[in-house]
């Protein structure tokens, strides 16, 4: 038997939550996203938090998220991008979690998102893409050493990718 939750890391438009949905849905896992749990805990956006309160606030409400949603039953969590930077939360997600890191290029990350100011991480960006390029070169190895899986999606339909994971997942 797999551990009783499926997790999904890796840095925003990699395709964690349209991934995550179809996951669930294929598992009859309940999905569920830390960013919305995170802005229902805090009673505002993200770029709210960040904003008004600042990152590190927005971090421990994360963390709290993180350490009570790793303890439940099936489910698929799609986490924020900076998840796997903490390793409290790592630890947390690895005691009852598979962890699949989603992969994807740069352009297409930039395309995915669409509107970067829209991104706290990437709102003052002269240039989104070099800071996307910047980000993930920083967090690739944080990244990498957090997942038991890592899985491509660029260029792929999120059903292959779902596919993928669930092959990985249930063997």
């Amino acid at each position: 038997m797999p551990p009783n939750n499926l997790a999904l890391i890796g840095f925003m438009g990699v395709g964690k939550t349209t991934i995550g949905r179809m996951l669930a849905d294929k598992l009859e896992y309940t999905f569920c996203d830390t960013d919305q749990l995170i802005q229902q805990a805090a009673g505002k956006s993200i770029p709210q938090i960040f904003e008004e309160d600042g990152e590190a606030v927005f971090r421990q409400i994360e963390r709290r998220v993180i350490a009570d949603i790793a303890l439940s039953d099936r489910h698929v969590i799609s986490t924020g991008g900076g998840v796997a930077l903490d390793p409290e939360n790592v630890n947390n997600l690895r005691q009852n979690c598979t962890i699949f890191l989603l992969i994807a290029r740069a352009h297409e990350i930039l395309r995915r998102i669409g509107d970067a100011k829209s991104r706290p991480l990437l709102a003052m960006a002269q240039d989104p893409k070099a800071r996307i390029e910047e980000l993930l070169t920083q967090r690739m190895p944080r990244y990498a050493s957090a997942a038991d899986h890592m899985i491509i999606t660029s260029g792929k339909y999120p059903t292959d990718v779902c596919a993928e994971i669930l092959n990985l997942f249930t063997d």
